[in-house]
């Protein structure tokens, strides 16, 4: 099994995180431990999913974890092509930079690769025909 790391966006976890602190802080008072009990478990939450993101490569099978959603396994062999992509779609892309669109026979499915050389690599390792657009 081959771990291919993970690109974490700052620019998505940063804001929603002072965005959750700063409305807890500005709850103090009457309301604070109400606020509190609601945001703090929810913001938790999101950055258990955010975090909990993993890519690998199993045999001939692209494998994505993602916290609680059902794992997804991709066939190498099916993966027509691979071009990174803006789409901010919702999907295992922790990062609205860097996305990756990787095209199988009857899906799209878009990830956020630390190396996208790394991926391409191994990727075509298992299938040469990969047509790759950067």
């Amino acid at each position: 099994m081959k771990k291919i790391a993970v690109k974490t966006g700052w620019e998505i976890i940063l804001p929603f995180n002072i965005i959750m602190l700063v409305t807890i802080f500005l709850s103090i008072g009457d309301e604070f431990l109400m606020l509190a009990l609601i945001i703090i478990p929810f913001t938790l939450f999101f950055n258990y999913i955010l975090f909990s993101i993993r890519y690998y490569i199993e045999s001939h099978f692209l494998v994505i974890k993602s916290g609680i959603a059902p794992t997804v396994k991709i066939n190498i062999n099916n993966i027509t092509t691979v071009k990174k992509t803006n789409d901010p779609s919702a999907s295992a892309a922790p990062t609205i930079f860097g996305r990756i669109k990787i095209t199988e026979i009857n899906n799209t499915l878009i990830i956020t690769p630390k190396d996208f050389n790394e991926l391409k690599t191994e990727l075509l390792t298992i299938n040469p025909t990969i047509s790759f657009k950067e």
